[in-house]
């Protein structure tokens, strides 16, 4: 029993911190998929205006087209991880198939929110462009307010990772040590090598 319940707690430890993944990973693909389709329709139905410089349409259409690309990478990506990793937790053979899902998921977080937060940069930049395509004399000052806001969140993106983001964090992993090492508890396999006691006893001599 002791086992038994060792192990459900190390387990349930484990599941949150896969739940906790899987919350970050669901919010930043409901994110991007929105930059991703409001990006796209803008490259489909908005029109430049006849006489505007090539350099400023390359600019806005780039732009834009960086940004579906950043987005749909986070998207297809992240809902891949997503369903693939909790697959793999709920249905894995192996007893260390949860374990492994949440090494994968934590291995990605780096790459995915990366894409995400260059889609709005992109996004940002193409804001800018769109100011001196249409905006006429106060262009200049809405391409400011874009690259103002753009510095303000990259700062501040920067500022809570260096803070919060890059700490050393502890994992799920519930583990003791042996005479032979550490432990994980998730591991254990209550009753295994123990039929022999459930055996009935012959001759008077318990088989052990």
């Amino acid at each position: 029993m002791w086992e038994a319940n060792a192990k459900r707690s190390a387990l349930g430890i484990r599941q949150e911190e896969l739940d906790f993944h899987l919350s970050r990973y669901g919010t930043l693909v409901t994110q991007c998929s929105f930059l991703c389709g409001f990006s796209f329709e803008s490259i489909v139905h908005l029109d430049v205006p006849p006489g505007t410089p090539s350099a400023l349409t390359s600019w806005f259409f780039a732009s834009l087209a960086l940004c579906v690309m950043c987005a749909v990478y986070t998207v297809v990506c992240g809902s891949c991880l997503i369903v693939l990793g909790h697959q793999l937790a709920l249905l894995g053979a192996d007893g260390g198939s949860l374990e492994e899902a949440v090494v994968h998921m934590r291995k990605r977080r780096v790459s995915l929110f990366g894409a995400g937060f260059a889609a709005l940069f992109f996004l940002l930049s193409a804001g800018a462009a769109l100011a001196w395509i249409k905006m006429g004399p106060v262009a200049l000052f809405v391409s400011v307010g874009f690259a103002v806001t753009a510095f303000i969140t990259m700062s501040s993106v920067t500022s809570m990772f260096c803070s919060l983001a890059n700490k050393p964090l502890v994992t799920g992993a519930t583990k003791f040590y042996t005479p032979d090492g550490y432990f994980d508890l998730a591991h254990i396999q209550p009753n295994v090598g123990h039929r022999e006691l459930l055996a009935s006893t012959k001759g008077g001599a318990e088989v052990v």
